[in-house]
């Protein structure tokens, strides 16, 4: 194991995403959504004693990446 971990996360829209700049768009998102879960309940596991630093999200067919930090 490491520090960095990578999960494959599938999202279904109820309309076709048209563009690079929605893709950027739903990175954002889904970054801001887990830091905002990060400072509720929490993205690591309830025993441990880590916690997430970096949110890292990029959108499949692009090579811009997100990052957003935890604090």
């Amino acid at each position: 194991m490491s520090k960095s971990e990578l999960f494959r996360i599938e999202l279904t829209f109820a309309d076709e995403i048209k563009s690079d700049e929605e893709l950027q768009q739903i990175a954002q998102n889904i970054a801001r959504a887990i830091v905002a879960e990060t400072n509720g309940q929490g993205i690591a596991p309830q025993e441990g004693e880590t916690y997430l630093e970096i949110v890292r999200v990029t959108p499949w067919y692009t090579n811009e990446t997100v990052i957003e930090h935890v604090y």
